[in-house]
C-alpha cells in the first residue's frame, strides 16, 4: 500500500505545477504574439499571398491577394481556390512539386493566374513547401508577383528595336508596313492589324497593308476602298485625335456597313493617326483584341509604332514617287533614242539617193566645160 504524501509533498508538487502552468501561459502568449505578428506582416505584405493546407485547401491570402485577383479569404477559405488558375495550368505546380527532390522545399516558377474578371497576368511565382516527417510534401505558404506590365513593357522594347533596325532595310512601303502590321498583331493580341493611307485625290482610304488571323479576310480586305466618311479612320484623320472603341453598338450603320464589305465582324478597335510634320497620311489600326480590351497602354503602344513608321512611309512615299519618275525618264531617253534613230535612218535613204545621183550627174558632165554647171551643181 502506498504511503500517502505528506503536506510539505503536496505543497512542494503543487508548487511545481504552478510554476509549469505559467511556463505554459508565457509560452501560450509568445506564441500568440508571434502568431499575430506573423498575420500583420502577411497582411501589409505588398505581394499576394496564399497558404494551402496539407489537403490542399486555402487557409489563408492576404488583401493583396485580394487586390490583384478580385477573390476574397472568405471566397476561397477551405477550398481548392483553383478559380484563378487557368485550366491548362491546373496541374502545373501539383507536377513541379512532385518532380522535387527529397531535400528542395522551395519552387520558383513564372505562369499565369486569373482575375475575377476573367483577365490573364502574368506571375512570378514562389513556392515553400512544409514536409512531414516521411518527407512527404503538405501544407505551403505560396507568393506571387505580378509581373505583366513589366513583361509587356519589355516585349514593347524589343519590338521597338527590332521595327527600328529593319525599316532601313525594306526600301518598298508596303514590305515595310507589312513587317510592321505583323509586330503589332503580335504585340497588342490581336486578330488583325491594318495599315491604312489616305488617296487625296479620290477621297479614299485604301489598305497598304492587312495581317489577319483568316487569310481569306486578309485577301479580301486588301482589295477594298472605302470613302473617307465610310470608316472611323476619316474621323481620325479630320480630327488627328486616336480612336478606341470597346464596344460596337447594334445601330452604328458605318460599322455595319464596314462590316459588310470586309465580310467580318469587329468587336473592338483601335485606331491612331500616321501623322507627318506636314499633314496626317493615314491611320494604324488594331482590331479584335483577344483577351479583355484595349487600354491607355495599347493606345500608347501604337501611338509609338505609328510615330515612329509615318516618317518611313512618307519617305518610302518619296522615293517611290523619284523611282516612278527615274523609270518614266528612262523609258522617255529610249523613246528619244529610237525617234532620233528612225529618223536618222529615214534621212540617210533620200541623202544616199542624191549623192548617187550627183555622182552620175557630174560624171556626164563631165565633157563639158565646168563654169558652165559648177555653180549649179
Amino acid at each position: 500500500m502506498t504511503a500517502k504524501p505528506t503536506y510539505e509533498e503536496l505543497e512542494a508538487h503543487i508548487r511545481s505545477l504552478e510554476k509549469e502552468a505559467d511556463l505554459r501561459l508565457s509560452l501560450g502568449k509568445k506564441d500568440k504574439t508571434a502568431r499575430k505578428n506573423y498575420t500583420r506582416f502577411l497582411k501589409f505584405l505588398p505581394y499576394p499571398v496564399l497558404i494551402r493546407d496539407e489537403n490542399g485547401l486555402v487557409t489563408y491570402l492576404n488583401p493583396a491577394f485580394t487586390q490583384t485577383f478580385g477573390w476574397t479569404l472568405e471566397e476561397l477559405k477551405g477550398k481548392k481556390g483553383r478559380q484563378y488558375i487557368p485550366k491548362s495550368l491546373q496541374d502545373e505546380l501539383s507536377n513541379k512539386i512532385m518532380g522535387l527532390p527529397p531535400k528542395k522545399n522551395v519552387i520558383k516558377l513564372n505562369t499565369k493566374r486569373l482575375t475575377r474578371e476573367g483577365k490573364i497576368l502574368d506571375v512570378a511565382m514562389r513556392v515553400g513547401i512544409e514536409r512531414n516527417k516521411k518527407n512527404q510534401p503538405t501544407s505551403m505558404i505560396i507568393v506571387l508577383r505580378d509581373v505583366t506590365m513589366e513583361r509587356r513593357i519589355k516585349r514593347i522594347r524589343n519590338a521597338m528595336n527590332r521595327i527600328s533596325q529593319v525599316l532601313p532595310q525594306y526600301p518598298e512601303l508596303n514590305k515595310i508596313m507589312q513587317y510592321v502590321s505583323v509586330e503589332i498583331k503580335e504585340l497588342l493580341g490581336t486578330e488583325g492589324a491594318n495599315v491604312i493611307l489616305l488617296d487625296k485625290s479620290r477621297k479614299e482610304f485604301y489598305f497598304l497593308s492587312v495581317v489577319h488571323d483568316d487569310p481569306g479576310t486578309q485577301e479580301r480586305i486588301k482589295k477594298i476602298r472605302f470613302p473617307v466618311d465610310e470608316l472611323i479612320s476619316g474621323q481620325v484623320v479630320k480630327t488627328g485625335n486616336p480612336v478606341i472603341i470597346n464596344a460596337q453598338t447594334d445601330n452604328d450603320h458605318l460599322q455595319q456597313n464596314r462590316d459588310e464589305k470586309i465580310g467580318h465582324t469587329v468587336k473592338n478597335v483601335m485606331v491612331v493617326p500616321l501623322r507627318t510634320k506636314e499633314h496626317i497620311i493615314g491611320t494604324i489600326t488594331a482590331d479584335n483584341k483577344k483577351q479583355g480590351e484595349f487600354d491607355q497602354t495599347d493606345l500608347e503602344i501604337l501611338n509609338t509604332i505609328a510615330a515612329t513608321v509615318a516618317l518611313s512611309i512618307e519617305n518610302a512615299r518619296v522615293s517611290e514617287e523619284l523611282r516612278k519618275a527615274n523609270n518614266e525618264l528612262k523609258g522617255l531617253n529610249a523613246a528619244k533614242d529610237k525617234m532620233i534613230s528612225h529618223l536618222s535612218h529615214e534621212l540617210k535613204t533620200p541623202v544616199a539617193i542624191l549623192l548617187s545621183s550627183f555622182k552620175i550627174l557630174s560624171k556626164k558632165l563631165d565633157p563639158m566645160p565646168e563654169k558652165n554647171w559648177e555653180s549649179t551643181m
